[in-house]
């Protein structure tokens, strides 16, 4: 395929999106593209590497129904969508921030140390 065929499709795509205002109960995702899915979040890259965020999967329909009071946009999906994800992310990640140490120790395998390149970048 040329690239202005697929810059055509890209843009084709994006005119005929939708947002799903309803999900039907009965249908669920497969277990193994939902593993995908979730993998493929998971690995997804931050530009310094540190991935500053986790993922929760919400099967619980009692939590679901905990969430409806501050969750206004999310009703409909928390009303019947197969998994429900709240994306948690890391604010204000600095060199002193302890998640910053522990992906460099843990992570990397390499010595922290504030003023190193390895531990800057």
């Amino acid at each position: 395929m040329s690239t202005p065929e697929l810059r055509a499709q890209i843009i084709e795509a994006h005119q005929s999106r939708y947002a799903t205002k309803s999900f039907d109960p009965t249908k669920k995702i497969a277990k193994e593209d939902w593993e995908t899915i979730i993998e493929s979040a998971r690995l997804s890259p931050s530009s310094f590497g540190y991935e500053p965020w986790k993922f929760l999967l919400i099967n619980n329909q009692e939590i679901k129904d905990d969430l409806k009071g501050i969750a206004a946009g999310a009703v409909n999906s928390l009303n019947g969508a197969s998994h429900f994800i709240i994306a948690l992310a890391r604010k204000n990640v600095t060199i002193e921030s302890d998640h910053v140490r522990h992906i460099v120790e843990d992570v990397l395998g390499a010595e922290f140390a504030i003023d190193s390149p390895r531990s800057q970048y």
